[in-house]
């Protein structure tokens, strides 16, 4: 009864009815109205040749392992969406390991390989976090950044506040403040989901209009793009339909970026940012205001240094792509960030994201960038921070976010939370385990392990 709950809280009984009349219009009695629109949505990632990753249920894999299976080699890349779909940040972090647990033995039996995780509802806590790392998943992408690109639209009241009431459930962070790349939670990359999602565009706001769905994806791809960030787009395969032009006509636009969009999937994000983490910039003065630089790095490393008065033509914000490896820069700072002794933690972990090279300091203006603790009160001060940095009328090294001298990255993304409307209805009455499955799941799952 979990998720029902879940519903009253957050839509209300008459939206729980509307979301039920829906649902009869996306699945049908068997898995053939899914298969179909599997195929829908294969069909557009085998036009613009790419990936999707899909996160899935352990409950759902157990039941149609065969439908699964038919998926692996088609363009389609898999991550565990826990083991019922419920609400994880309600248990405990035992209970929560104990399920993703279940969910890894399940995808193990199935064949069904796996490097990532993401929430249902995009609802998580420390605790899920602290058990995802035991366990050693790769990836977790559960974390939502909210891009506002629905002002210049007319919504009713009503539906807004439908809007508001479920945004509320996620743990949102608004892209204003906060920038959307992956970040490091120990041995896990966190990956973040961009906001409006299509739950929140075509369920509660009700956009239908194809050409109202499109201006939206492409004022999120304008502003991320325009940011070097990530866009993780997050689509259900039963709403595919209401996307399809829009789909195509983003992705059309993404691939006409230059510098370019590297469109991917979220395992092979993960991986990159694992790759990026090792690699450094070694900078030894030479005198003069001359300076050794030498980049310890793969091939595919995108290194970038600020040069000054040069923003027509740059590769992002000033910066122009280096493509050496070892050379000489000449500079009256040195070409990286000094950091105040005393700043928080939290702008150590921001820079080594960001692949910003940084020494601890209190020469102000020995660096090309100095950043007190003046600059990062909060969390919400990093925008404000790399926007300092950004300005820097000095030279200044980094490497960028992504290889392969791509400006920004798009992954698109479609949790499959249910085949058929049984499956979906049984999702309402999960209940909250006192131990980890019901009777029921443990007859099927006895069948399925046997």
């Amino acid at each position: 009864m979990q998720n029902i709950k879940i519903y009253l809280e957050h839509r209300n009984f008459f939206i729980l009815i509307a979301r039920l009349i829906t649902i009869l219009k996306h699945y049908g009695f068997s898995d053939k109205k899914f298969e179909r629109v599997i195929k829908f949505y294969l069909d557009l990632l085998k036009k613009y040749n790419i990936q999707a990753t899909f996160p899935v249920t352990a409950d759902l894999l157990m039941k149609n392992d065969h439908m699964i299976n038919s998926l692996i080699d088609d363009h389609i890349d898999f991550a565990v969406h826990g083991y019922n779909h419920i609400d994880y940040s309600q248990l405990s972090q035992n209970e929560q390991k104990a399920h993703f647990d279940m969910a890894i033995r399940v995808f193990k039996r199935s064949h069904v390989k796996f490097a990532g995780f993401r929430c249902p509802y995009l609802r998580y806590n420390q605790e899920t976090l602290e058990a995802l790392k035991k366990l050693n998943f790769t990836w977790d992408s559960s974390q939502s950044i909210y891009w506002n690109v629905l002002n210049k639209y007319k919504f009713n009241r009503r539906s807004h506040n439908h809007f508001d009431k479920v945004l509320s459930q996620y743990d949102v962070k608004m892209a204003e403040n906060f920038v959307s790349i992956p970040r490091f939670e120990q041995n896990l990359v966190e990956i973040p989901v961009s906001l409006p999602d299509d739950d929140l565009l075509i369920s509660r706001l009700r956009i239908r209009d194809p050409h109202i769905l499109s201006m939206i994806l492409q004022d999120m791809l304008s502003l991320i793009y325009m940011q070097g960030e990530l866009f993780t787009l997050l689509i259900h395969p039963e709403r595919i339909k209401y996307y399809s032009g829009s789909i195509d006509h983003l992705l059309d636009m993404t691939l006409k970026l230059r510098p370019k969009v590297w469109m991917t999937t979220l395992k092979q994000i993960a991986e990159w940012w694992q790759e990026k983490s090792k690699f450094t910039i070694d900078i030894h003065p030479l005198g003069n205001f001359r300076y050794q630089v030498k980049a310890n790095c793969l091939d595919r490393a995108t290194l970038i240094c600020k040069s000054p008065n040069q923003n027509n033509g740059s590769f992002y914000k000033g910066y122009m792509v280096v493509k050496e490896r070892s050379f000489i820069l000449q500079s009256f700072r040195m070409p990286l960030v000094g950091l105040a002794a005393n700043s928080s933690p939290k702008i150590q972990e921001l820079l080594i994201n960001e692949g910003i090279p940084f020494e601890r300091s209190f020469e102000r203006h020995k660096y090309a960038v100095f950043i007190s603790d003046e600059d990062y009160t909060c969390e919400k001060d990093e925008r404000k921070v790399l926007r300092k940095i950004d300005k820097s009328s000095w030279p200044l090294l980094r490497f960028w976010r992504w290889p392969d001298e791509y400006r920004s990255a798009l992954a698109l993304t479609g949790d499959i939370d249910a085949f058929t409307i049984f499956d979906f209805l049984q999702r309402l009455f999960h209940r909250q385990p006192e131990s980890l499955v019901n009777r029921d799941e443990r007859k099927v799952q006895k069948d399925f392990f046997n």
